[in-house]
């Protein structure tokens, strides 16, 4: 069965949600847990993104679990939201090393369009 839906990313309105969520995660300290309870629709668009990123090969945050970097650092983004719940510990402190690693967030802004916005390595 192929999906023929485009991605949430190319919806301009959904982009910019998320680039808000990752604004506030990366620059404004916010925790993920904020917007589970504060804004979960903002979280579930940045959320949706993340994974759709990861499974493009063409997006910077693709090339990145491509080449098994992801891996390295003990993140399986493909368990989440599945076996590993939005709400669980594992999940969080998964998330919190992910935002947290220079690469990841400098793909990010690469892939929503921020990349002369992206923190130093």
């Amino acid at each position: 069965r192929t999906q023929t839906r485009e991605s949430n990313m190319d919806d301009p309105e959904l982009k910019a949600k998320a680039r808000d969520v990752f604004t506030a995660l990366t620059a404004n300290g916010a925790s993920f847990t904020e917007f589970l309870d504060a804004d979960f629709s903002a979280w579930r668009v940045f959320f949706r993104g993340l994974k759709e990123l990861s499974n493009d090969q063409t997006s910077a945050l693709g090339e990145l679990a491509a080449g098994g970097f992801l891996g390295r650092n003990d993140i399986t983004m493909s368990n989440w939201g599945k076996s590993v719940k939005e709400r669980s510990e594992l999940f969080k402190e998964e998330f919190d090393r992910f935002i947290g690693l220079a690469e990841v967030r400098g793909a990010l802004a690469k892939d929503l369009g921020m990349a002369s916005q992206a923190p130093p390595a």
